[in-house]
């Protein structure tokens, strides 16, 4: 590993304070960043304040007091390591491999989730406390079960060769900010924006046709939209009929979602949705993108997908410029979504750790293992990685059926609902380590608090989710990480030579280098390549190969899903209203009346950089938004503190300070989300205070397919605070 900390120059890397992981390139003197001169949005831009905040965690910290009581010790990662593995074995010995877990996440670096992975692999613990539930997996479901690969991520849309590109839940401008210049240069070249979201987004406001939707009613949309292009016939006939399996009864379920129909659910008018429909239909080629308004916090997300994944697949711009693209596979007789093929032959660390199979019966007991079998369930049916039920992993911990937690880079008191409830269970672990950049409100609970090196730091190869996502780059560190950070693959390495797992890399080199052994190349060759990287071409309409065979039990793309059937849900996807609703339990939408969703700015990434200057200065307090009408009828002013009490959490209110938004519908707020105060005191650091999450429970009723509590939509009421 070359060490930075004499160089002067200029370094180019991947910045990966986010999923784009877009060029940056850093000017570094005396092996310090100074200046970060090419970037995509802020989170680039004040990178260097980011590494060298002067509340960096720097070396190894162990509890010197009482459980959040602030009183630390410094030792060294000699200790900081032994005691890991001395605790995990112990807790492995007395009580089973299932009482200890890990936490995954992808906060502040993407080497966090290999790293995961990787310690769940050496615990053989088959428990995987995803802070990220909420983030997508109704689309992986849906595009999984639908086409046998996921379409709808940002990976796999040809936005800058489309002429109808449809932005579903999707505040790109805030969290894709590349991806959002090359959708409105296309834009720009005459290509049609369609966005659907209930706020006035950035994106909203330029786009050709907006659709003010009710939250989480878009499911109802997507079937208004299936009946449109049906029975006008706006879809590929010939596409269909080749590749598609199910149409028929698609159609006949669709019937009942009329124009009219779909407006009462919606609150969007008709005329607009039979408009928006027939552009979208008769537009080609055209790509849907989603996100997380859609596909990952809703009751009903995963058949709202899966009615997006149909009329993606009826429209037939699958795997052409201007679509919704496969993934480009290891070589053509590979099926796109074998998830023992990563991408393009790059054998990253979650292959090794995927191709290692833990007993069955330790499986079984996996919290959601039965209850969920699509998310929890054995790898034969689920898309997902040994990920646990979060609710009923919490209750195990609670139960204290797992007792030791490992969290790399996770913030989960901060990040998951209903966080009281997770601050008192986290507390009463017998055993937890953190790694992370700053001491968290999580952090804070710990037994053991590790500094982690920030992304700049390190060495590590990525796939790029730029253009095509056909590339493999080298992403070398600018600089060394400073006191004694450690990379947290070196942490995980360490942890498992000391619990006694045969661990096939003593450094970081070789585990980079063994990423790249299957394109027989080396981490420092890479390096040497034009922009650090190697392209692989793009291969478009693979589905006309000889023998192709779609990857579903068919063969063919399953608008009516044989595997629901198998597995005892709707083959066909549907609309169902929330149990809890405007339209469903009126008597309470009379005590709240309000519809509370939450949002992202551009600077902040989920919990992250609410410590650094710049960044703070541009989204300085929590903010609110409200429709000026509402918000006069509850005295408020325009930046006034106001709270926010939803039906689920009686009696618990946040604040967050009131922005007049005039396009917001009058019964929808948003607040903005991941609040933490790192100025206020430990250990709770304010993070009950304007965390949206304070007020949002985890508990049932869960959305179905992957057992997430619903998270946006939520009946709330609003006043003004009164200090």
């Amino acid at each position: 590993m070359q060490d930075r900390s004499r160089f002067t120059g200029v370094a180019d890397t991947l910045c990966q304070n986010c999923h784009e992981r877009c060029k940056i390139r850093c000017k570094v003197e005396n092996g310090r960043l100074v200046k970060t001169m090419f970037y995509q949005c802020e989170k680039g831009a004040y990178l260097h304040e980011l590494l060298y905040n002067p509340n960096r965690l720097l070396y190894p910290l162990k509890r010197a007091g009482e459980k959040g009581s602030g009183q630390w010790t410094r030792i060294s990662w000699d200790e900081a390591v032994d005691t890991m593995a001395s605790k995990f074995n112990e807790i492995r010995e007395h009580y089973g491999p299932d009482t200890n877990c890990v936490g995954l996440s992808s906060h502040h670096k993407e080497v966090t989730v290999s790293a995961s992975h990787l310690a769940a692999r050496f615990l053989n613990t088959p428990n995987i406390y995803d802070s990220n539930h909420q983030c997508s997996k109704g689309a992986s479901i849906a595009d999984n079960y639908t086409f046998g690969a996921r379409l709808t991520w940002e990976t796999r849309v040809d936005y800058g060769h489309s002429k109808c590109i449809v932005l579903w839940g999707a505040n790109v401008t805030d969290t894709r900010p590349a991806k959002s210049k090359v959708i409105f240069n296309a834009q720009k070249k005459g290509a049609k924006v369609i966005v659907i979201d209930p706020r006035p987004t950035p994106a909203a406001k330029k786009a050709d046709i907006w659709l003010k939707i009710r939250p989480q009613s878009d499911g109802a949309l997507a079937m208004g939209w299936l009946h449109v292009l049906m029975n006008e016939g706006l879809y590929d006939k010939e596409f269909v009929n080749k590749q598609c399996l199910g149409f028929e009864e698609l159609k006949e379920r669709v019937q009942t979602y009329t124009p009219e129909r779909v407006s009462e659910i919606t609150w969007i008018p008709k005329e607009q949705i039979i408009e928006s429909a027939r552009l979208y239909g008769r537009t080609r080629p055209s790509c849907i993108h989603t996100r997380i308004g859609v596909d990952g916090q809703s009751l009903n997300t995963t058949q709202a997908c899966r009615a997006i994944s149909c009329l993606m697949a009826i429209k037939g711009d699958i795997d052409a410029p201007g679509g919704n693209l496969l993934p480009t596979p290891t070589n053509k007789n590979d099926a796109p979504g074998n998830k023992n093929i990563y991408f393009k032959g790059f054998k990253n660390i979650w292959w090794f750790s995927r191709n290692w199979r833990r007993s069955s019966d330790l499986e079984a007991k996996r919290p959601g293992y039965r209850e969920y079998p699509i998310y929890s369930g054995p790898q034969e049916i689920s898309w997902f990685d040994y990920n646990s039920h979060n609710y009923l992993l919490l209750e195990a911990m609670r139960e204290r059926k797992v007792r030791g937690l490992y969290l790399p880079g996770v913030n989960p008191v901060v990040h998951s609902a209903d966080s009281r409830k997770v601050w008192n269970i986290l507390k009463q672990l017998d055993f937890m380590v953190v790694t992370d950049l700053f001491m968290t409100p999580t952090a804070e609970l710990a037994d053991l608090v590790l500094p982690a090196a920030h992304a700049a730091e390190t060495d590590v190869v990525c796939d790029t989710i730029q253009g095509y996502a056909n590339s493999i780059v080298a992403c070398p560190k600018v600089v060394n990480p400073p006191g004694e950070c450690w990379d947290d693959r070196l942490i995980v390495i360490e942890l498992g030579k000391r619990i006694g797992e045969v661990v096939p890399w003593n450094t970081i080199d070789e585990w980079n280098n063994y990423c790249l052994e299957s394109l027989k190349m080396t981490f420092e060759e890479l390096k040497a390549q034009p922009e650090h990287k190697i392209e692989f071409p793009v291969e478009f309409k693979k589905y006309k190969n000889p023998g192709w065979r779609w990857n579903t039990p068919t063969g063919k793309i399953e608008l009516y899903s044989t595997l629901f059937k198998k597995f005892g849900y709707d083959p066909l996807p549907d609309y169902k209203e929330d149990p809890v609703s405007p339209l469903s339990t009126s008597d309470l939408w009379k005590e709240y009346p309000l519809i509370m969703i939450h949002h992202r700015v551009k600077c902040f990434e989920h919990t992250e950089h609410r410590n650094c200057p710049s960044l703070r200065k541009r989204a300085p307090e929590p903010e609110i938004e409200i429709h000026p009408k509402t918000a006069r009828q509850l005295g408020i002013k325009d930046g006034d503190w106001m709270w926010l009490e939803s039906y689920q959490m009686k009696g618990e209110r946040v604040k967050g300070r009131a922005k007049f938004v005039n396009e917001l519908h009058p019964n929808v707020v948003s607040m903005l989300m991941g609040w933490w105060f790192p100025e206020l005191p430990g250990p709770e650091h304010g993070c009950f205070e304007s965390n949206i999450n304070t007020i949002i429970s985890d508990g049932p009723p869960f959305e179905v397919f992957n057992g997430h509590a619903q998270m946006r939509g939520i009946l709330c009421k609003a006043g003004k605070y009164k200090r």
